[in-house]
């Protein structure tokens, strides 16, 4: 994975020739994120009065790990073009028909076998470029508290950890049968009936409701498979950040010291068998954020599963290789940053439920 130790080696293969400062213009920089185009640049007006702070200001953007949800596979099939996984099923037949008969002649012994399915994902390049020139360098450099070329490297890891952030929880918007995400794979089924509002807007009898029913949806969306204590069960309930923002108010006004959140961690480790178990916030569940992925209108979509890798994962084969720059004219210097990666494949779609809540209109 890409470190703060590759970045800083970066920067320095960039800045082994440094070009010396030259006094002139005082330098501005946009570090807000959400401003006007038009408001940045390098120049602006000072005094003698005026302060150049030395700390700046970054833009700060929704960051979250998809290997905190999914299994996450760096490096294997590097510069492939897919990737296949073969799933292997038994073939038998009734228990009971091996049986071995006493009377003469019985002989016959049923035969067990083996048999693979290949499961295939579409892996995808990236490349992203970056340019600065001498002018832009000198400039900066004024300002004694910023490295426009690192801002550049930083911003071009940026550009790749939010990219790849959105393809794990929502796909590819134009690929989406090749790339899919943890919250749209179309081999996991749908329960749009079963959620009657949000978890943090429910009543206690609600509440009560949701313990006792949901973890039987899942063992029956799982061919009874999902057993307590096995490797089958869920261990991860992903909900709306904005629900799981309002979990902290009590879940009953008889007892008023116990917080949703705790009355359902508690009950679903206790039916799960799992002290591992977790409720956990996720952004891109809520409908504001999946619009035009989960469907055009978008859902707040939860989803319990079993978070391990051979339930659910993506690939990463190649991390972000970011090549020092180049230059024809020694004035222009161009930068290119390669990578590739997967969509989030679920192998075992049958230990996951997607739950929606659609407010009604």
């Amino acid at each position: 994975m890409f470190t703060r130790k590759m970045l800083e080696n970066a920067v320095a293969a960039i800045k082994a020739n440094p070009i010396q400062y030259q006094p002139g213009l005082q330098i501005a920089f946009n570090a807000n994120g959400d401003v006007d185009p038009a408001s940045t640049g390098f120049k602006f007006q000072t005094q003698t009065t005026t302060l150049i702070r030395a700390k700046v200001m970054e833009q700060k953007f929704m960051k979250i790990k998809p290997s905190e949800f999914m299994g996450v596979n760096v490096g294997e099939g590097a510069w492939m073009g897919e990737i296949k996984t073969n799933r292997v099923f038994t073939v038998a037949g009734d228990f009971e028909s091996a049986i071995v008969g006493t009377a003469e002649g019985a002989i016959g012994i049923p035969q067990v076998g083996a048999k693979t399915a290949p499961v295939s994902v579409a892996i995808a390049t990236v490349n992203v470029g970056y340019e600065y020139t001498i002018p832009e360098v000198n400039q900066a450099m004024a300002s004694l508290n910023w490295d426009p070329v690192e801002s550049k490297i930083k911003g071009t890891k940026e550009f790749w950890d939010l990219g790849i952030q959105k393809i794990a929880f929502l796909g590819r918007l134009s690929d989406p049968d090749n790339f899919e995400g943890l919250l749209t794979s179309s081999d996991v089924n749908v329960v749009s009936d079963f959620m009657p509002c949000m978890i943090k807007d429910m009543t206690t009898t609600q509440l009560q409701t949701l313990v006792s029913s949901i973890l039987a949806l899942f063992y029956e969306n799982s061919n009874r498979t999902a057993q307590p204590g096995n490797n089958a069960m869920a261990n991860t309930l992903a909900i709306p950040m904005e629900d799981w923002l309002g979990l902290d108010r009590p879940w009953s006004k008889d007892f008023p010291n116990i917080s949703i959140r705790e009355y359902l961690e508690k009950a679903f480790k206790m039916a799960t068998l799992d002290q591992s178990f977790k409720i956990i916030g996720l952004p891109y569940c809520d409908q504001a954020v999946n619009a035009g992925y989960v469907s055009v209108a978008g859902a707040n979509r939860y989803i319990l599963y079993r978070n391990d890798g051979e339930t659910v994962s993506m690939n990463i084969p190649v991390d972000l290789m970011i090549l020092a720059p180049n230059t024809g004219d020694n004035y222009k210097f161009n930068g290119v940053a390669v990578g590739q990666f997967s969509g989030s494949k679920f192998y075992r779609p049958a230990q996951a439920l997607y739950l929606d809540y659609v407010p009604a209109a």
